[in-house]
C-alpha cells in the first residue's frame, strides 16, 4: 500500500523463480537471471590457472569463424578480463554447424554476436566489438592495439594475405601472436607460436630468435593448403578468372570435431602465454602451467593430423609398437615404484614383446599394460584353446634379470 510501481518475485514448488513488476497502467513480466560473483564465476580454475592475472589481461582475436570463436570463448571461461574481437563478415546458416553462435545469431555481425557470447560467459569482461578489415585498416588496426595495451593476439583468420598482415603488426609491436589454421577438408592443422623480442628475462639470458610466421611457412615447405571455408575466403584466395560456380566449390567441407583440436590447442598457448607476468617470464608461481611451459620452451610450431589423406596420406595406420613399451623401474624390493629408469631396462621388456608376438611364438599377443602396483603384465593367448593367460613381470632386486609368473587364465573352463 502507498507504492505505485514495484516488483513481485515469486518461487515456485520447483524452485524455479519469476517475477513481474506491477505498474498503475498494468504487470509486466521480467526475466530473471543469477549473475555469479566474480570469484565464484572461475573458482573451478584456480590451482591450475591464476585467475587474478587473466582478469587483468587484454586478448584481440582476429577472426571469428569456427577456430576464433572457439579460442574466444574458451578464453572468457578461463576468466580473461578484456577482449578485443575482429571480423567484417556476419554469420551464416552455413557456419553454424561448426560456431560457437546458433540459429539466433544468423545475419548478425560475428563482432556482435561473439561480444554477447563472451559476456554470457564472464558478464565482468570488457569486449570491444570491430567489424573490421585487417588488410584495409591496418593503420587503424595497430593504434588500437596500442592503446588498448594488448597482451596477446590470436590470429584466425581465413586468408594468407590477412595472416601475413597480422604477422608484420606482430613483430613491430612486440605482442605475442598464436596463429592456428586447418587444411583441406580439415584433415589436419597447425599452431604457430610468434614471439618477437622475448627472452628468458629471468634468467638474465641473451634474447633468442623464435621464428614468426614467414621464417616456417616459406616456399620450400609443405604444410598443406589451408582449407577454403567461405566464398568470400573463395574470392579472394582464387584467381580473377575463376567462375561463380567454380568459387562455390572451392568451398570445402570440414567437420566441428576436426577444427576442436586445433583451437584447444591454441587455447592451450594462449593461458600458457597469459600466466606470465611479462614476456618471457616463466609462469607465475599461481600458475599450475610450469610443467607445459617446459615441455613448450623451445617449440614454437605443431602440427596435428586428423585422418590420413592430403598432406598425411603418406602416415603409417596407427597400431601398437612394442619397441617403445616403457620399462619398469626397480624398487627396493623388486616392485617399480623406486628405482630409475634405465635403457637396458626398455630392450629387454621390448626384446621380450617382439619374441612374444613374433609369428613363430607358438602364442597369440593381445596386449600390454602396467599395472598400478608397476608389474609389467602381458597378455596372450594359445591358439589351440580358448583361454588367454596374463604373464606378469617385474625386474628384481639386483638387476640380474626378470621375475616371471603365469597368474591367471581366462576363459570358459
Amino acid at each position: 500500500e502507498g507504492f505505485s510501481d514495484f516488483v513481485q518475485i515469486t518461487k515456485a514448488d520447483d524452485g524455479e523463480l519469476s517475477a513481474v513488476r506491477i505498474t498503475p497502467s498494468g504487470v509486466v513480466d521480467l526475466q530473471v537471471g543469477f549473475i555469479p560473483g566474480p570469484e565464484e564465476l572461475c573458482s573451478r580454475n584456480k590451482g591450475i590457472l591464476e585467475t587474478d592475472l587473466l582478469a587483468s589481461k587484454t586478448v584481440a582475436v582476429m577472426g571469428l569463424g569456427s577456430g576464433g570463436s572457439v579460442v574466444t570463448d574458451e578464453l572468457a571461461k578461463a576468466g580473461v578480463g578484456k577482449f578485443l574481437l575482429f571480423d567484417n563478415e556476419r554469420l551464416e546458416l552455413c557456419n553454424i554447424a561448426r560456431h560457437v553462435c546458433d540459429v539466433r545469431d544468423i545475419g548478425r555481425l560475428k563482432t556482435n554476436a561473439m561480444r554477447d557470447q563472451v559476456k554470457s560467459r564472464n558478464p565482468y569482461a570488457a569486449v570491444l566489438a570491430r567489424p573490421m578489415d585487417v588488410i584495409k585498416q591496418k593503420a587503424e588496426l595497430k593504434q588500437l592495439l596500442i592503446d588498448e595495451g594488448v597482451d596477446l593476439l590470436i590470429m584466425a583468420t581465413d586468408t594468407a594475405t590477412s595472416r601475413g598482415v597480422l604477422n608484420e603488426l606482430a613483430l613491430e609491436l612486440g605482442i605475442v601472436a598464436i596463429f592456428g589454421r586447418t587444411i583441406v577438408r580439415a584433415a589436419g592443422g597447425d599452431v604457430l607460436r610468434v614471439r618477437p623480442n622475448y627472452a628468458a628475462v629471468a634468467q638474465g639470458a641473451p634474447p633468442r630468435q623464435h621464428p614468426c610466421l614467414n621464417c616456417v611457412f616459406t616456399r620450400d615447405v609443405n604444410l598443406g593448403e589451408a582449407e577454403i571455408s567461405s566464398i568470400e575466403q573463395a574470392k579472394v584466395e582464387l584467381p580473377a578468372y575463376v567462375g561463380e560456380h567454380d568459387i562455390a566449390k572451392a568451398v570445402t567441407p570440414g567437420l566441428a570435431a576436426d577444427i576442436a583440436p586445433i583451437s584447444n590447442f591454441m587455447v592451450k598457448i594462449a593461458l600458457l602465454e597469459l600466466s606470465r607476468e611479462a614476456p618471457g617470464l616463466p609462469p607465475s608461481h599461481a600458475s599450475g602451467l610450469r610443467s607445459l611451459d617446459e615441455d613448450f620452451k623451445h617449440t614454437d610450431f605443431w602440427t596435428y593430423a586428423n585422418r590420413r589423406e592430403d598432406l598425411h596420406s603418406g602416415l603409417t595406420p596407427l597400431g601398437m609398437d612394442n619397441s617403445i613399451v616403457p620399462p619398469l623401474p626397480v624398487g627396493a624390493e623388486g616392485a617399480a615404484g623406486t628405482g630409475a629408469r634405465k635403457p637396458d631396462d626398455m630392450r629387454s621388456f621390448s626384446t621380450l614383446c617382439q619374441a612374444i608376438a613374433a609369428p613363430d611364438s607358438g602364442i597369440e599377443y593381445l596386449d600390454a599394460r602396467i599395472k598400478n602396483s608397476g608389474q609389467f603384465v602381458l597378455r596372450a593367448i594359445h591358439p589351440a584353446s580358448d583361454c588367454s593367460f596374463d604373464l606378469v613381470l617385474r625386474r628384481n632386486a639386483t638387476a640380474s634379470g626378470l621375475d616371471a609368473t603365469l597368474c591367471q587364465t581366462h576363459g570358459p573352463r
